[in-house]
């Protein structure tokens, strides 16, 4: 009798001590509903991949976008004819109207007219992070939204043989709407 009662104490001690382990191990992972969850290293690489076609929409559209040769209409921007499409696929409505409004040293990123939609050819050099190491820092997962500090950092050695080194750190959120992850909100303007 004795024997047994111990083993169910003991039972019970374990079981209380696996919970408390796994509580703390948890932290890691966040519930983004009742019924899945989604863990740290799941929700940068969900921001990862996203920030990544963001930086092709201003930087290089062309690998994201179909590009209209013809190109009379507007000088130093880029034709583009699948805007919607390839837009509602990485931006939430919000997320749309803050890259609508993002200007470049006091220039609109983007023109629409009735067919088609025309983007800066370039960017001003500060507002450029394909060559950057990016850094996602505290990571916030609640619900269906992931919110995130971005760290982008670059050096390089210019013609003089001095390094040019930068740090720009910004803020990012995500939300899931529909199934998909989609850019909430995002200011890519450093000016």
């Amino acid at each position: 009798m004795k024997r047994a009662l111990l083993l169910i104490v003991l039972g019970i001690l374990l079981f209380s001590s696996g919970m408390v382990l796994y509580s703390l191990k948890s932290k890691d992972v966040v519930l983004n509903n009742e019924k899945e969850s989604l863990s740290k290293e799941e929700a940068i690489s969900i921001v990862s991949q996203l920030i990544n076609d963001v930086i092709k929409v201003y930087e290089n559209p062309g690998l994201i976008f179909h590009i209209v040769e013809d190109n009379s209409e507007y000088e130093n921007r880029i034709k583009i004819d699948n805007y919607s499409q390839v837009i509602s696929s990485l931006f939430s409505s919000n997320g749309i109207k803050q890259l609508e409004g993002m200007t470049f040293e006091k220039e609109t990123f983007l023109v629409k007219d009735e067919s088609f939609v025309y983007l800066l050819s370039t960017l001003p050099f500060h507002s450029q992070y394909t060559n950057s190491k990016i850094a996602v820092n505290q990571i916030t997962v609640t619900d269906d939204k992931i919110s995130c500090e971005l760290t982008f950092s670059s050096d390089s050695l210019d013609a003089n043989g001095v390094i040019n080194y930068y740090v720009i750190t910004k803020n990012l959120v995500v939300i899931k709407s529909s199934g998909q992850w989609l850019v909430e909100d995002f200011n890519y303007s450093n000016g």
